[in-house]
Formats: structure tokens, sequence, C-alpha cells
């Protein structure tokens, strides 16, 4: 579901409104997508979700459009988050992976660089706690059969400790 609406044609009211009656039959264990497509402030999006009843389980996708802006709503606010553009290269799927801005990051093999970047995209979300979510006509269990050494693409792990090694940063293993 798409929200946005600018304040003088409803706002996060309207929004919040439409969210709940399109939520209002939900089965046990459904949960929506939520998507504003970048186009909120902290400040909007936050008074969005503070007017979405908490018993509604959304996710919420792409509500800012910086990664200042992402980061800053990460730690004000309770509901998943979930970037979208912002996650578009092997560089900003690492940094999502560091720096935490969102639970989850969308995978689009259009805008991400083709199926081999978003393999190893995926991969690196793999290796972490954050989630991913595709956008393609292919499966993820058909992408998940591409080799990486049939391909010739590094494994997660190494470009975890490449990113590493170059950025002075120390990568841990502390999700098991």
């Amino acid at each position: 579901m798409k929200v946005g609406t600018l304040d003088e044609d409803g706002g996060a009211r309207l929004d919040a409104d439409r969210v709940f009656a399109a939520l209002a039959d939900a089965q046990r264990g459904e949960y929506f997508i939520v998507d504003a497509n970048g186009g909120m402030t902290v400040e909007l999006a936050l008074r969005f979700l503070k007017l979405v009843p908490d018993e509604l389980d959304l996710v919420f996708e792409a509500p800012c459009a910086t990664w200042q802006e992402h980061l800053r709503l990460r730690q004000l606010a309770d509901r998943p988050l979930v970037l979208d553009e912002l996650a578009d290269s092997d560089v900003a799927a690492m940094k999502a992976v560091a720096s935490g801005p969102a639970d989850a990051f969308s995978l689009k093999v259009s805008k991400n660089g083709g199926l081999t970047q978003c393999r190893r995209q995926r991969d690196i979300a793999l290796a972490s706690p954050v989630t991913t979510k595709t956008r393609w006509r292919l499966p993820l269990t058909r992408l998940r059969q591409v080799s990486p050494l049939r391909y010739g693409c590094p494994t997660a792990i190494g470009i975890l400790r490449r990113w590493a090694k170059n950025t002075s940063t120390k990568i841990t293993n502390t999700w098991g």
C-alpha cells in the first residue's frame, strides 16, 4: 500500500485511516508492506506511525529519501523499516548491515546492477541479521542455485572482509 499524502491533502491522518481500513480484515499471520517511496520527512513518518494502531502488523518501506533520515527514523520508530532504492549496490548493502538504518532491504534486479550483483547483495544480507526481499520474476530459490564459484563471484564474507579492510572497520560475526 502506498502512503505519503501531502499535509494539505490530508497528510498522515488520511494515510493512517487508509491503512487502517485496508488492514481491517487482515488474517492472523498476515503482515502488510506500507511504502512511502522515500517521500516523507522523519517528522511526517513519525506522525504517520503514531496514528497507526499497534495491533496492525505492517512493515514500513522507504519512508524517507536519504540515508541519514532512515538512520534517525530507525532510532525513533518501533516498526520494522525497509530500505528500497537506497540499498542499490554492494557498498550500500554492506553499509545497511553495518549502520542499521533498517531491518531489511529490497533487492531489485533492474536497479541493483543485475542478477549477479543482487545475488552478492543477498549473500551480504544472509551473512548478517538483515532481511532481504526480492523484486523480480525469478524466484529466490532459483537464484540460490547460482554457484558463486561457477561465475567467479566472491562470497559475502569475502566482500565484507575486503570492505572492512578498505574502511578500517572491524567485522565480527555476532549473529552465529
